[in-house]
C-alpha cells in the first residue's frame, strides 16, 4: 500500500493515538449511472506503530543546482 510523506508524519507524531484500517475485497459496480462500490473485509491496527522497516522508498524529489 502506499502512504504519502504526510500519512506517516501524521502516523508518528499521533502515535499511539492513530490507526489504520486497510480494506480489501471490495467489489466496484459500474452497472448504474455512477460506479457503487460493496463489500469488503476490513483490517484494523489499532494502535497502529508505524515501523521503519516496513518503509521503501518509491520515489525521491530531487531539486537540480542553478549553476554548474
Amino acid at each position: 500500500m502506499l502512504l504519502t510523506r504526510n500519512e506517516v508524519a501524521n502516523a508518528r507524531a499521533q502515535h499511539p493515538n492513530v490507526a489504520l484500517v486497510v480494506v480489501s475485497g471490495i467489489a466496484v459496480s459500474t452497472a448504474g449511472s455512477s460506479p457503487a462500490a460493496t463489500g469488503g473485509t476490513p483490517r484494523v491496527f489499532d494502535p497502529w506503530t508505524l515501523e521503519d522497516d516496513g518503509l521503501t522508498a518509491l520515489a525521491f524529489s530531487y531539486r537540480v543546482p542553478s549553476s554548474v
